[in-house]
């Protein structure tokens, strides 16, 4: 009981420094834009966002180190939401010198911590465990290093103009004069990122049907966020507001550790990747045809060819994500291939063709054979002697 306390506290702790942040914003008259440049709306989103969907995964499951990491996360980024114009109300209200370099310290300090969090997160997914041994050395030295961003973020000699230089900076000299420290700090991130990123890859090519539904959550919201992303880390200019695509990861963690089975996330991520492939193709295919011919041709012959070609790729998406379900002939010829071996091996062929999640005979109320886990709801088909129990896959309520 304590524990879902203290996650509530931690979620209640970031919507009030949101809400703090937002009434000294107020106070001192700042625009929009001036609450953008300042990152008070992003670490806003983001902190909440995090905080909130940590929360939610600490109060029903406590033992997972994901909802606490999410949720300490979460209140860090908030409070540099808070602390940025909280400086300025400290200041113009005549508070002790102390008080604002105090503030800025928190501001300079805090939100790093989200974002070195984030890695080390990557290799918990989706039940909050590391998934071997062997990935053991490797969180650890993650967790050991990580420290090195917050480092980079704090010690920086760099302070907003009229406001007082924060505690723990360090020289402009001796900053500079570690440089190198700071490049290995920006590609030990980089890297970290990435290696969670195989590991996520890893457990899904070796993880069960629900393992894989639940990081199919991920695969959709992480596609969102590089798109939108990508462009603001490597060019300049992209406006701050792509940041807000941020808080789809602990939307999509919170999802698929608690209500994975919510809807077909199969569905969303095949006509994602459908629709992102088509519009990919078309922009590339009108770009060509403008420089050979005018703008009004190269449209028309685009739009004939995009119908045509999204039956394809949806065919194609679907049979990734389905299998062989839309071609019958197909179907028959594997199964038939594989009815010399036993029924049991005929049974998981079955399922793995069509992506079932169950297959299962039954006779006398006994499960003959089966292939797969019956997690959900079920279809029966009758049999001569016996029952086709057939696993419903997520979102379906009949065959």
């Amino acid at each position: 009981m304590r524990s879902r306390w203290l996650a509530a506290a931690l979620g209640l702790a970031a919507v009030l420094a949101s809400v703090g942040a937002v009434a000294c914003t107020w106070t001192q008259h700042w625009s929009f834009s001036d609450v953008l440049d300042a990152f008070v709306v992003s670490n806003i989103v983001i902190g909440v966002s995090f905080a909130l969907c940590g929360a939610l995964i600490a109060w029903h499951k406590p033992t997972s180190a994901l909802g606490w990491m999410y949720a300490v996360g979460g209140v860090c980024q908030a409070l540099s939401a808070l602390a940025a114009p909280l400086a300025e109300v400290l200041r113009d209200h005549g508070a002790a010198t102390w008080m604002v370099r105090l503030d800025v310290t928190i501001f300079q300090w805090a939100w790093p911590v989200n974002i070195t969090l984030i890695p080390i997160s990557l290799l918990l997914l989706p039940d909050g465990r590391i998934a071997s041994r062997r990935w053991r050395p490797i969180a650890l030295v993650m967790a050991i290093t990580a420290p090195l961003f917050v480092l980079e973020v704090g010690l920086a000699p760099e302070h907003a103009p009229g406001l007082p230089a924060p505690y723990l900076t360090l020289g402009d000299a001796t900053y500079d004069g570690l440089t190198w420290l700071w490049t290995v700090s920006e590609a030990r991130w980089a890297l970290s990122v990435l290696v969670g990123v195989v590991c996520l890859v890893v457990r899904y090519r070796q993880g069960s049907e629900m393992v894989r539904r639940q990081l199919l959550w991920l695969v959709a919201a992480g596609a969102v966020i590089v798109v939108a992303v990508t462009p603001w880390a490597l060019v300049a200019g992209t406006p701050l507001v792509v940041l807000f695509t941020i808080p789809l990861l602990p939307a999509a963690v919170a999802a698929a550790v608690l209500r994975h089975q919510l809807l077909d996330i199969r569905l969303v991520v095949a006509r994602g990747l459908t629709y992102a492939l088509l519009s990919g193709l078309v922009l590339a295919a009108y770009a060509g045809l403008v420089v050979i011919l005018s703008g009004v041709a190269s449209a028309l012959l685009v739009a004939l060819l995009a119908l045509p070609l999204r039956s394809r790729l949806q065919a194609a998406v679907d049979q990734l994500l389905y299998g062989e379900r839309g071609n019958p002939l197909k179907v028959a010829s594997r199964v038939g291939r594989s009815l010399g071996a036993g029924l049991p091996e005929t049974l998981e062929e079955i399922r793995t063709t069509l992506r079932l999640p169950y297959v299962g005979v039954v006779v006398d109320g006994e499960a003959l054979a089966a292939g797969g886990v019956l997690s959900g709801p079920s279809a029966e088909l009758a049999l001569d002697g016996g029952t086709l129990v057939v696993g419903l896959r997520v979102g379906e309520s009949r065959l």
